[in-house]
């Protein structure tokens, strides 16, 4: 085809608006040795710099924090004052040992050789923004692994001053473990308005911190960070452990680890600041969670396939005088009848974007489905992974997370709808889970569906409401209730897991001294709740007698079961019952699941076409992973005389 091409071709082969005749030095590679310096051990600080022009002059130029006054030392790269290598281009530089707790702030200048020369610093923008390197940092008692975050005195002052709500990072330098330096992090806290108001400070009160890595310099493949303490937990796992069942469940599940984070040389093992939870309980966190959070990373883990569809992130909405109002599925429309977009953008935030920020067509289709009052489970299906969505749902509900879309509140939740798969939803904030609770008995006992005569099980949406009673779709929601009871819910399968992360955070407790953990052992009781493994055990017992009320042999039951005669028949309609472990029917040994209608949790009917004579008729009964199940068939024999 022919190419249009514009008359005006801008200036070609004219000086390029980005030209300079010089420019200044190549500063990469900057770091300090050791990571994490002993007291008044010396801190050797490298660069690789390089100019085509070749090099007047670099410089490491240091301040003791809160001095303003710096102090400059030579980098050389000769092989000596600790260069390694002579001629490498890698120039070094020494920061004289410092007490222990004493922080310095660098940067490296370095300027060219140029007959008009220029100089460049890195960081870029130095002292704005500085590396930062911390004598004397203590290391932590136990194996886990430890993270660090260093910033200067006015950085911590900014931090302390401003609102908790502030959103703009501040500059930090992360230390992981012993042995990776990555400068200018950015740091902010996370937590809601349920948790941030306790928020005095970095260092002082217990808060949650949101850190983000310089994107030429992820740590662990990651470059958002969401560092959190067991916010109600004094066994500090609950929330942990409810994330690993949903990954036994098959369901999205956040990867979080037990870590060691060092804030300036503060760790809860060495200060032992609290807070009280609301609860009545006062709380001190030893240990932390570096915690995956529903973002890019986690679409691309888990929707690789898919990965460029819309996230949403299922919130409250606060309105004056802090009335929630919670996320739901109900239409909302406005005087010409179009969907009220305003109603759902405050419950329905959008976290990764498709196209316009302010385009929620997707959603309000969603919305359509889920209100239909025509051919509703085929209109559901086409849009959303139901069996997903049930899966989720009863999960929520084992662990006894109230505080969650799909139960009491309508938030906690994120869901994602990919350009070529249906709406998944992906679990988030499970503090509450496996009994934490003040809520009367622990939740132990709590029912599973909503019952008027009892508060704590009413769903706030009313259109999940009527989605999760909906037959088939009860149906996967049981089917998720007996995985997990005959599965990882198992108290023999989840104590080893929990005996394991007790051990495991144990150390670091301990080192604190006599009278000072407040970690509490799976046997150990809170004031409110039973110990966390008697409160897993008598949620298994209580979920082991709800699922037997759906028991159900697999049976064709027309004419109790016999076989039976019809006269002039071109159709008839079996009957039966099923298990809820069976997702398929199959007839007559066909691969294609029959078309069948759930009447009931375990009721089914099934219209096939009948010709003369005998027909016989063999139903089998297939699991969630198209397996048949053992004995899940039966067989019956119908007669059509003309």
């Amino acid at each position: 085809g022919t190419v249009s091409v514009p008359k005006n071709l801008g200036t070609p082969g004219a000086v390029n608006s980005r030209y300079r005749t010089n420019n200044g030095p190549a500063i990469d590679e900057v770091a300090h040795w050791p990571p994490v310096p002993g007291a008044n051990q010396r801190a050797l600080v490298t660069a690789r710099v390089r100019d085509p022009d070749g090099l007047g002059s670099v410089v490491l130029r240091y301040r003791v924090d809160p001095a303003t006054s710096i102090s400059s030392v030579t980098m050389r790269d000769d092989g000596t004052g600790g260069d390694r290598l002579a001629g490498d281009g890698t120039f070094s530089g020494t920061i004289p040992g410092q007490v222990a707790g004493q922080m310095v702030a660098f940067h490296v200048q370095a300027t060219d050789a140029h007959a008009a020369p220029q100089t460049n610093r890195f960081p870029a923008d130095a002292t704005t923004r500085e590396c930062l390197v911390l004598f004397g940092d203590a290391q932590p008692a136990g194996e886990l692994p430890t993270y660090r975050l260093w910033m200067t005195r006015a950085t911590a002052g900014n931090w302390i001053s401003r609102g908790t709500a502030h959103n703009a990072p501040l500059d930090t330098t992360f230390v992981y473990g012993n042995q990776r330096v990555v400068y200018n992090a950015r740091a902010l806290y996370s937590g809601s308005q349920f948790s941030s108001g306790r928020y005095n400070g970095p260092t002082n009160n217990l808060c949650s911190y949101a850190l983000t890595m310089p994107e030429d310099d992820p740590v662990l493949g990651a470059t958002d960070f969401a560092i959190e303490f067991p916010v109600w937990d004094t066994h500090a796992q609950r929330e942990q452990l409810s994330y690993w069942l949903a990954g036994r469940l098959g369901l999205p599940s956040n990867h979080r680890r037990f870590i060691h984070f060092v804030v300036n040389g503060w760790t809860a093992g060495a200060r032992t600041a609290t807070i009280s939870n609301n609860l009545g309980q006062s709380l001190t966190a030893q240990i932390y969670e570096d915690a995956q959070q529903p973002n890019g990373d986690l679409i691309e883990q888990y929707f690789s396939a898919d990965p460029d569809g819309s996230l949403y992130k299922i919130e409250v909405a606060t309105e004056q005088g802090n009335a929630f109002v919670n996320a739901t599925l109900e239409p909302f429309l406005t005087t010409n009848g179009m969907k009220k977009t305003a109603r759902y953008r405050w419950n329905w935030r959008k976290r990764a974007v498709n196209g316009s920020a302010h385009d929620y067509s997707t959603l309000f289709a969603l919305v359509d489905a889920a209100n239909a009052t025509t051919n509703y489970t085929a209109t559901v299906e086409a849009l959303v992974d139901v069996d997903e969505w049930m899966r989720l749902f009863a999960f929520e509900r084992m662990v006894a997370n109230w505080d969650t879309w799909g139960w009491r509140n309508g938030h906690n939740i994120y869901a994602y709808k990919g350009n070529a798969n249906p709406w998944r939803l992906l679990p988030w904030d499970l503090d509450v889970s496996l009994g934490v609770s003040a809520q009367a008995d622990g939740y132990e006992m709590v029912g599973l569906f909503d019952d008027p005569g009892d508060w704590r099980t009413l769903t706030s949406d009313p259109v999940l409401k009527q989605m999760i009673a909906h037959p088939p779709f009860r149906r996967m929601f049981w089917r998720a209730v007996q995985d997990a009871v005959h599965g990882p819910l198992r108290p023999e399968v989840m104590n080893p897991v929990m005996d394991a992360n007790y051990a495991l955070m144990q150390p670091a407790y301990t080192a604190m001294g006599p009278g000072t953990s407040s970690l509490l052992s799976p046997d150990q009781s809170m004031s409110y709740v039973p110990s966390l493994r008697s409160w897993i055990t008598n949620r298994h017992s209580y979920l082991t007698q709800q699922l037997a009320t759906v028991n159900a042999p697999f049976e064709i039951s027309n004419n109790g079961g016999n076989n039976f005669t019809v006269t002039n028949h071109s159709t008839v309609t079996l009957l039966g019952k099923a298990p809820v472990e069976v997702a398929f029917l199959r007839l007559n040994g066909s691969g294609a699941n029959a078309a069948v209608t759930w009447t009931g949790v375990t009721n089914w009917s099934l219209s096939v076409p009948l010709s003369n004579g005998a027909n016989g008729f063999s139903v089998e009964g297939y699991n969630r992973r198209n397996e048949a199940i053992p004995g899940a068939s039966d067989s019956i024999t119908v007669t059509n005389q003309p």
